[in-house]
């Protein structure tokens, strides 16, 4: 059985906005940092959600 990879914070934010960015497709930006499409499209979600709060305040 495969172990179930764990990813740090720092990366998730990376692959979230290197498809923010536009610059690359979503399969494109998923084939370069070897994830799931679903895993990419929660971490967008999630950073765009909270992305209100990066400044502090």
């Amino acid at each position: 059985m495969p172990k179930r990879r764990k990813f740090t914070p720092e990366f998730k934010a990376r692959v979230a906005l290197a498809l923010l960015a536009g610059e690359h497709t979503q399969a494109e930006v998923c084939k370069s940092h070897h994830v799931l499409p679903q895993q990419v499209k929660r971490w967008r979600e999630e950073l765009e959600a909270n992305a209100h709060s990066a400044f502090g305040g």
